[in-house]
């Protein structure tokens, strides 16, 4: 088994061969799995998305959006253009992004006090985001028959698949 691992790993730094003859090149495809299951992990540790937080201070909400977004990019960029899982990572970032700007936008009518208590709206927009950021994520984790890190089972049924 052992050696299996290590000719894999050689097979996956090969990018092709020559010869004077002939020469081959190609790119190999991306595990999707393997990017998935670090983008879950990743995100699974922001507290912005537990279910079981309730602080919110806006500094730190804007901090981890960031993140999450970044992570969410760099997934797509490691999955490339025809990843099967493009077009939910996309509604993904344009979630973030959205709830992003519902958060800047008051942080700035706040005059960037952070210990002004978010408003109604704003809870509401929190509320929405932790279901579909879950409900995506937990997508994924089925669609890669990847077990949720605790942190996400509540959007997850092994049973019924997916809660909602």
């Amino acid at each position: 088994m052992l050696r299996n691992k290590k000719i894999e790993k050689l097979l996956e730094r090969i990018t092709g061969f020559s010869t004077p003859f002939l020469g081959i090149s190609w790119e190999p495809a991306p595990n999707e799995r393997k990017i998935i299951y670090k983008l879950i992990v990743e995100l699974s540790n922001r507290r912005l998305l537990e279910r079981t937080h309730g602080g919110f201070w806006y500094k730190a909400a804007l901090n981890s959006l960031d993140y999450i977004r970044t992570n969410i990019t760099t997934a797509l960029i490691e999955l490339g253009p025809d990843s099967r899982f493009k077009g939910i990572l996309e509604i993904a970032l344009d979630d973030f992004k959205t709830f992003q700007t519902v958060i800047e936008n008051e942080f700035a009518a706040n005059n960037f006090v952070d210990d002004m208590g978010p408003s109604g709206h704003l809870i509401g927009a929190w509320y929405t985001i932790r279901e579909r950021g879950g409900l995506i994520l937990g997508f994924l984790c089925y669609a890669n028959e990847i077990e949720p890190p605790d942190r996400l089972k509540w959007c997850y049924d092994f049973e019924n698949k997916l809660l909602k």
